[in-house]
């Protein structure tokens, strides 16, 4: 099963954290991050080497952290 999202990605118009496993091999990173790069001008790819495909499930601290890390950028941009 396929879900190919690139063409909501002109819908996106807010700062993007992607956080990707290099391991996964479901979804490998590089299409994904040049999809990414080229679709989602305000985005972050944070490319973790430690994980695979859920992220959120095999380092979920980490990822907690870098989450808040990407709100706080958000924030302070908003504050200016």
């Amino acid at each position: 099963m396929s879900y190919d999202i690139s063409e909501r990605y002109p819908d996106i118009t807010v700062p993007t954290l992607i956080v990707h496993g290099k391991g996964d091999v479901a979804t490998p990173v590089e299409p994904c991050a040049t999809a990414a790069e080229a679709l989602l001008p305000d985005s972050r790819l944070e490319v973790r080497r430690d994980v695979k495909h859920f992220p959120q499930a095999e380092a979920p601290h980490k990822t907690t952290h870098l989450i808040e890390e990407h709100l706080e950028r958000c924030f302070a941009r908003v504050r200016g």
